[in-house]
């Protein structure tokens, strides 16, 4: 397992070169609401998820700037409390050309995500696709199919000022 903590100012990517990553990265904000600048890209790793691939789920975590790109995620055991991306008081999230399969939850936001933004994302054999609780700004999604078993997207509970947007999306329960 690998944990990153991100600074004020800093900006940082992780490039997997396509490797494959069987542990959970833990994504670590300032755990300061107010601070800015940061910056992480994580990009072209295929995760092997047992749990959690990426983590910043910790409470007043205020981890910023956080993009996926080029990533897949499988769980271990179909759907079985596998979450490829777990999100909480995160701020502007963009998932982008990720394929998620066998999991809970490709994309799971149990606390406020501020600004998500979901392009040319899959998910298939899984329980649900993306799944936020609560959600301040801006929601979009484009290019989204998931075929999974229970919701494909959902954004429940949501917190002030949300507005969500999709665009060519295939939400398949199945």
């Amino acid at each position: 397992d690998v944990t990153i903590k991100q600074v004020a100012n800093v900006k940082f990517t992780i490039n997997g070169n396509g490797h494959t990553y069987s542990g959970t990265m833990t994504v670590e904000g300032t755990g300061y609401a107010g601070a800015q600048g940061q910056a992480l890209t994580i990009q072209n790793v295929n995760f092997v998820v047992d749990g959690y691939g990426i983590y910043a789920y910790k409470k007043n975590n205020y981890a910023r700037n956080l993009t996926i790109v080029g990533c897949t995620f499988t769980g271990v055991v179909d759907d079985v409390l596998d979450y490829g991306i777990a999100l909480r008081h995160v701020y502007n999230v963009v998932v982008k050309d990720t394929t998620g399969s066998d999991l809970f939850d490709l994309v799971y936001g149990g606390g406020t995500v501020t600004g998500f933004t979901a392009e040319n994302v899959t998910v298939t054999d899984s329980k649900n696709g993306i799944w936020l609780s609560y959600v301040a700004g801006t929601a979009t999604f484009k290019n989204v199919t998931t075929e999974v078993e229970s919701a494909g997207v959902g954004i429940f509970n949501g917190a002030s000022g949300k507005v969500v947007i999709a665009a060519d999306c295939h939400i398949d329960c199945v």
